[in-house]
């Protein structure tokens, strides 16, 4: 009831809907979501760490059942809705492709999470996603890592060879350690952008764009022109930032909804920075 409410408001403005269910959103923001049910059911099914913090056992046969049978019905209701316009895949910490805070990565460890075996959890995930929204637009939320960033690699260029889109969710300039083009070195094709260099033309990508990350219009500027170097199709922006912006940076925002998602087939002109 919660989300169809949501949904037809956002609908009786215009304006179309991402959706995303997550089962841990950090000890900042409300912690796991499981239901009391499956905990009881399936005490294999999550982590208890050594200061009580619950984490989803994503790993677990017991959890990717109930999770896939969650995620079987939340696309039975939405997959077809012409309203959705895309789905954030859901693998980890806020959906991302990290499993929780860094702090908690020996307890997880502990309890059998290797670095191979989360690329091997993302790439389930992603397939129980794949196989339950059929056509619908997906993002995987790939900027994040657990115990070593060649995962990232690994579980974007499965996601992107099968059509999935990737979403980085803090955009900022471009930086140090972002893009690694150097074949000799071991973190090749590691960095937080390299992905959607990869598969630029390929899939959609997006970002989450927020104040704090810019603290003045060059900030602005710079990082929304980055997200558009990288062909982006959409970018979310916190009520912070669209709310505090100054008329140069109103403009920035403007600039990018016009380019974002074109190509050289249908872009409204060309330009360089």
């Amino acid at each position: 009831e919660l989300v169809d409410q949501w949904i037809a408001t956002a609908a009786s403005m215009g304006k179309p809907v991402g959706l995303a269910f997550n089962t841990y959103d950090g000890q900042c923001c409300g912690g796991e979501q499981l239901p009391t049910w499956f905990k009881q059911q399936h005490p294999d099914g999550y982590v208890t760490c050594s200061d009580g913090v619950v984490i989803p056992k994503y790993w677990a046969p017991s959890y990717q059942q109930a999770w896939g049978q969650f995620v079987q019905a939340a696309a039975a209701r939405y997959a077809n809705d012409p309203r959705v316009a895309w789905v954030e895949i859901s693998v980890g910490i806020y959906g991302e492709a990290n499993p929780s805070e860094d702090g908690y990565d020996a307890c997880l460890q502990s309890a059998g999470l290797t670095s191979a075996g989360w690329v091997s959890t993302v790439n389930t995930i992603n397939d129980i996603y794949r196989a339950a929204w059929g056509g619908k637009l997906l993002f995987l939320q790939n900027a994040p890592f657990y115990l070593d960033r060649r995962e990232r690699r690994q579980f974007s260029e499965y996601a992107g060879n099968a059509g999935v889109g990737l979403k980085h969710n803090r955009l900022e300039m471009d930086g140090d350690d972002f893009v690694i083009d150097d074949p000799n070195y071991v973190y090749y094709r590691a960095g937080q952008y390299d992905s959607m260099f990869t598969f630029m033309g390929q899939v959609p990508s997006a970002w989450e764009a927020y104040r704090q990350s810019y603290p003045g219009q060059t900030e602005t500027y710079w990082a929304f022109l980055s997200a558009l170097n990288k062909h982006s199709s959409y970018f979310l922006a916190n009520y912070l930032l669209l709310s505090t912006v100054n008329p140069v940076e109103a403009d920035v925002l403007h600039f990018f909804n016009r380019y974002a998602g074109k190509s050289l087939a249908d872009t409204p002109s060309v330009w360089v920075a």
